[in-house]
């Protein structure tokens, strides 16, 4: 295991990228979080999978100039690896784009397990395509909290994977009220359409809920 995280490795993404692409590399954890890694340095190392087969978990979370750029590059390269158990990209700034990106690989990402992308400001239209992709692999766990734009329609999808897949047994994501607002003395001027999305989400969750205790 190395952890390196918080350590300004920066530019030094392509340092660890030529050490996994060695074969005689014995990696198998890898921790650059919160590194000021960019979209490049997240693409030297998605080449590096290509050909690594020793590392089983790489962890670039906090470290959002990755950006959708980094994620179509990382995409790319898992459906070449099937080694790789472990992904955590947790606020790396991929939107729904960089979301869809890593959705459209899951199929051929074999060897998968846990793919962690909380606070990526991912919506619905992320949601239902990684709801989609993980139906379809043998992804087990799914962490998207922290992604407030994620409503209903995303929730609802991702029940609908967790029933139809065999694997998939923890997905985790926000379900809480609509935001409060700014001022105080407003905080019970909820309107109707707020609440009936507030409650459209709660039954989404529970169906969320539901689905995950039938594959237990």
């Amino acid at each position: 295991m190395l952890n390196l995280s918080s350590n300004g490795v920066g530019k030094g993404a392509s340092c660890f990228a030529a050490a996994l692409r060695l074969q005689s590399c014995p990696l198998e954890v890898l921790n650059l979080r919160d590194n000021m890694l960019t979209a490049a340095g997240a693409a030297e190392l998605g080449d590096a999978l290509r050909a690594n087969r020793s590392l089983r978990e790489l962890d670039l979370s906090a470290n959002p100039a990755v950006g959708c750029e980094g994620a179509v590059a990382l995409s790319a390269a898992l459906v070449r690896n099937d080694s790789l158990r472990i992904l955590n990209l947790g606020g790396c700034g991929l939107g729904d784009d960089g979301a869809c990106a890593l959705a459209q690989s899951l199929s051929g990402a074999r060897g998968l397990r846990s793919l962690s992308l909380y606070s990526n400001a991912i919506g619905d239209a992320g949601a239902r395509e990684l709801a989609a992709g993980a139906a379809r692999c043998d992804l087990e766990a799914l962490e998207l909290r922290g992604n407030a734009r994620i409503g209903a329609a995303g929730v609802r999808a991702l029940a609908e994977a967790a029933a139809a897949s065999p694997r998939l047994r923890a997905v985790y994501v926000d379900a809480g009220a609509p935001c409060s607002p700014a001022r105080p003395a407003a905080a019970q001027a909820v309107t109707a359409g707020q609440a009936a999305a507030a409650e459209e989400l709660r039954l989404a969750s529970e169906q969320l809920s539901a689905a995950l205790r039938r594959a237990d």
